[in-house]
């Protein structure tokens, strides 16, 4: 049995990754600023804010250790940086809650979250757990209006192999998962049917949204597998950005 944090674990990904991993009968504990503090479904979920070292701090102690860290926490936002009807440019603020959220708030868990799981016993492989981050493929395919969510996830992709090289002696793997565009409360509440359309049209096998089951598995494989290290990898079934007309 493991024992997994996952930050997110509220809604979308990192639900999915709650329930396949309490299925399975590995302890869960989920960090989510959206929920309260409550067990349900074999996952202790914990009301707290990734930016917040005490709320961090309060979801690690309620685990005797950490095998594997699922960070799933993210915002995103749709702005271009100027908007020439209105004559307005983006507000600062919607830019830094989107580095302060998803590039900070990853941080702040991954740095205390890395000295509980290295006290842990060393594997046969030399290894004391895994940890796995979420970005998005818009860090490289990004549309208009993306700067925001493009710039954070950049972010955690250029960050992934020098952490997996931090925690090497350790023997902490870090991989990071780059997600398409999959069915979660965040894409559907935020995504105009027209989108939903050409997002459809970008991916092109299987085209349709992912499933965050789909998302789940990845990141328990990646648990599994002791050599995938300092990796990004694409969950997004070749979905290509085209320029729209």
């Amino acid at each position: 049995m493991l024992s997994c944090l996952v930050t997110g674990g509220h809604s979308g990904l990192g639900r999915a990754v709650c329930q396949r991993f309490a299925r399975a009968g590995h302890r869960v504990v989920s960090l989510d600023l959206m929920t309260e503090d409550k067990t349900e479904d074999n996952v202790q979920h914990i009301r707290g804010d990734v930016r917040n070292e005490a709320d961090v701090q309060k979801a690690i102690s309620r685990l005797p250790k950490i095998d594997c860290l699922v960070s799933c926490s993210g915002v995103a936002n749709a702005f271009k940086i100027f908007n020439f009807e209105s004559k307005r440019p983006q507000r600062l603020e919607d830019f830094k809650t989107l580095l302060e959220i998803n590039v900070f708030g990853t941080f702040n868990v991954l740095r205390l979250v890395a000295h509980k799981m290295a006290q842990n016993q060393t594997d046969p492989n030399g290894q004391r757990g895994s940890i796995i981050l979420t970005s998005s493929i818009l860090a490289t395919d990004a549309h208009e209006g993306q700067t925001g969510t493009a710039a954070s996830s950049a972010a955690l992709n250029s960050m992934t192999l020098p952490l997996a090289r931090d925690l090497k002696d350790v023997g902490i793997r870090v991989n990071t998962i780059a997600v398409g565009f999959f069915a979660t409360p965040l894409v559907e509440r935020s995504e105009s049917q027209e989108l939903l359309s050409f997002i459809r049209l970008a991916t092109p096998c299987p085209s349709r949204l992912g499933d965050p089951e789909e998302f789940a598995h990845l990141a328990e494989r990646l648990i599994r597998n002791p050599m995938i290290n300092g990796s990004i990898i694409r969950l997004d079934g070749a979905c290509r950005w085209p320029e729209r007309g």
